[in-house]
């Protein structure tokens, strides 16, 4: 048992398989366990090829399974220009700047990509691990980037072409603008792999827009950990 869940597992069929007479489970010991197996499910992420525009937002580790639908985006639209999937908005908020070299590669070669396309992936990237006594530090930090930005039109932590925000992202912003910008769309695939707090907000901002605009809608779909 690794994780939180395996590790919850773990102890479920000890306490379920350990008999009473005794205090613990013995090593080694074979033990009859009935186990009801339901699945597999499909990750909702596997829906992103049903929408022109499609919006991936992760909260830190969530990054995971996106990374994968980029470099897929990135083969389908190099072989085949009519590729459903025609605009990707992706976001990213992690709480240590540490994170963002993960898939530094993934997001380059999407930057790459738009000199090909011209804004086909926008990438924007929010550091928020930034403590009370780090505020001035930040500001000050994030003058130095800006600055740097501007000059080299390169983000100076991550050598990438998407300046990192040392800021929580503004869901409502976000969405309002992404909704200004596709009116002609019925609808937009929001999709969100991350920790359940952002989940709702970024839920409650998607019902929030949707009854401002009649187009598009945003259609969220989640994964949790």
């Amino acid at each position: 048992a690794v994780g939180a869940w395996t590790k919850s597992l773990y102890e479920l069929v000890v306490e379920q398989s350990k008999d009473p007479k005794e205090e613990k489970l013995e090593s080694g010991k074979s033990f009859n366990l009935k186990i009801d197996v339901d699945g597999p499910f499909g990750a909702p992420a596997q829906n992103f090829k049903n929408y022109n525009t499609v919006i991936l937002f992760a909260g830190g580790i969530g990054v995971t399974p996106f990374a994968s639908i980029i470099k897929h985006l990135l083969h389908k639209m190099k072989v085949k220009r009519e590729y459903p999937v025609q605009k990707v908005l992706f976001y990213w908020s992690a709480r240590s700047q540490k994170n963002f070299t993960w898939f530094s590669e993934v997001i380059k070669e999407a930057e790459e990509f738009n000199e090909i396309r011209p804004n086909t992936f926008s990438v924007e990237l929010f550091f928020t691990g930034a403590t009370k006594e780090d505020d001035i530090r930040s500001v000050m930090l994030t003058s130095v980037l800006n600055y740097h930005y501007e000059e080299k039109q390169e983000c100076l932590v991550s050598g990438l072409g998407s300046r990192i925000r040392f800021n929580r992202p503004n869901l409502n912003k976000i969405l309002d603008g992404v909704a200004k910008e596709h009116p002609n769309e019925k609808k937009i695939g929001i999709f969100y792999c991350g920790p359940p707090v952002l989940a709702r907000g970024l839920l409650h901002e998607c019902h929030a827009v949707n009854r401002k605009y009649d187009q598009p809608k945003f259609n969220f779909l989640k994964e949790n950990f």
